[in-house]
């Protein structure tokens, strides 16, 4: 119902498909509540990390010409940095702020003014009919911007089709059901998160947010995994190792773990430490997925099961073969196939790749 409120008002600004609208909040309900707006408005969103470095959010706000920056007052002031918020000039007084430095108008949450007349918009469903244009399987879901290693960050523009196509085809490999349980760990301006967002969302289950000072200490974390009652986990396998390390210590102590599927990204995996995972009495192992991919190809690309047994023979890292619709090729420089066995590069072909790099 508040998804709907705030995407109506996005909409009366004039906000609608293939805009894009960035969002810099903490983890809370604000956040996915944003997130959800944004969608239903038709625009695209733009997940801005407040805890990154206020060189890069301003960045990444003037490179991708965000229409719209929702955020609360406390983030506001932080992301201006030196510059004096108080100078900001106010083109609605309270609802909306404007300041040259971030370059883009700013919706602030926790205004009273804006908050009530959000309450007095109808939470009804959004229709076409009220969006400025209808919005299409083809139009921008999300933006999310890459390290920048190589040069400036670009931001990788994805699809709507391809976050469908992605859980809907990981469904046919899993038996993610309606009342399974999962977590949001990582950052949501990290591609990992959308998997972490969506996969529940689309399948009808229930996401725990996990509270910033939980994610720094896994004695918390295994906890929290415990008293939600959790069934699919999504790490990076370095963190999970950490997660291993507090299992083994805590040995048959432990309050029992509810994990069906353990979906590991981000890095490369060890398969050794998975065998470092402590069998248990009241239940079988978790399925271990290795997944790969990046944020130009939605996320993941490649899957493979790895069992005990599979992880003892294995010498290093394995990425598996392509999920359902996705296709992998390994060509050399003049993009024929090259044979089994030689070296080449890794090409991504189907519905999982994204539109392209913003404004490129």
């Amino acid at each position: 119902n508040r998804a709907n409120q705030l995407a109506r008002y996005l909409i009366s600004e004039g906000i609608g498909p293939e805009d894009i609208v960035a969002i810099a909040l903490d983890r809370s309900i604000e956040m996915v509540v944003s997130l959800l707006a944004v969608l239903k408005s038709g625009a695209a969103y733009l997940p801005l990390d407040p805890e990154y470095p206020v060189e890069r959010l301003t960045f990444i706000l003037d490179d991708s010409n965000a229409k719209r920056l929702i955020t609360t007052r406390e983030i506001y002031d932080r992301l201006l940095g030196e510059a004096d918020s108080a100078q900001a000039v106010s083109s609605r007084p309270g609802r909306e702020a404007f300041h040259p430095v971030l370059s883009v108008t700013a919706l602030l949450l926790d205004d009273d003014v804006l908050q009530a007349e959000l309450a007095t918009s109808s939470p009804a469903p959004i229709s076409d009919n009220e969006r400025v244009q209808p919005l299409t399987p083809d139009n921008l879901a999300y933006v999310i911007y890459t390290s920048g290693t190589t040069g400036k960050p670009k931001g990788a523009g994805v699809q709507h089709r391809n976050v469908i196509s992605l859980v809907l085809s990981c469904c046919a490999l899993y038996d993610f059901k309606s009342i399974d349980v999962w977590t949001l760990f990582h950052s949501y301006a990290f591609d990992f998160s959308v998997w972490e967002i969506w996969g529940p969302f689309l399948t009808g289950a229930r996401t725990v947010l996990v509270p910033q000072e939980i994610r720094k200490s896994f004695y918390d974390f295994r906890t929290l995994l415990a008293e939600q009652g959790v069934t699919v986990l999504s790490q990076t396998p370095s963190s999970f190792y950490q997660l291993t390390s507090v299992e083994r210590e805590l040995g048959a102590n432990g309050r029992p773990l509810s994990l069906r599927y353990v979906v590991f990204g981000g890095e490369a995996l060890d398969p050794k430490q998975l065998l470092l995972w402590p069998s248990s009495e009241k239940g079988p192992d978790p399925q271990f997925r290795n997944m790969y991919g990046i944020t130009e190809t939605t996320i993941h690309v490649t899957h493979i099961d790895i069992t005990r047994e599979i992880a003892a023979t294995l010498s290093g890292s394995v990425i598996g073969g392509p999920i359902p619709n996705w296709q992998a090729y390994i060509l050399d420089p003049s993009l024929n196939p090259v044979p089994i066995g030689s070296i080449g590069e890794l090409y991504i072909a189907g519905s999982g790749l994204a539109r392209g790099y913003l404004g490129r």
